[in-house]
């Protein structure tokens, strides 16, 4: 049952990066959008990584990438057929950017905290 509830997080999220890549961009100068798709894709793949956990970490760390790319291309391309919005490459790389770069610190910080939990017997 606690697998399962594992991936309530991941639909929320992914309905949030639905919402936020439908939604029309504001006008003005478009800034710092690198890091919201590199921070939401980022995010997308901790959450599929915790919801992999059964599998094993390598199998969790290959399917965590490939459907959080897959979902970050899939959203790049419906907003090629939106008014207001434009597909980007930009956007996609930043998208893979920030789901190859949580295979790397989320696991870290697992370890960390793991050890932390043996060193003092609970956790902070």
């Amino acid at each position: 049952m606690k697998s399962k509830l594992l991936w309530f997080p991941v639909a929320i999220w992914l309905a949030v990066l639905l919402y936020f890549s439908a939604v029309p961009l504001p006008a003005g100068p478009g800034g710092g959008a690198a890091n919201l798709h590199f921070a939401g894709y980022f995010i997308l793949s901790a959450l599929f990584l915790s919801a992999f956990s059964s599998l094993g970490s390598r199998r969790a760390l290959l399917m965590s990438v490939m459907l959080s790319t897959y979902y970050g291309l899939l959203m790049e391309g419906f907003q090629f057929f939106l008014p207001g919005r434009v597909m980007s490459a930009g956007d996609a790389l930043a998208n893979f950017a920030g789901s190859f770069f949580a295979l790397f610190l989320v696991p870290l910080v697992a370890k960390a905290d793991a050890m932390q939990t043996n060193k003092t017997g609970y956790t902070n």
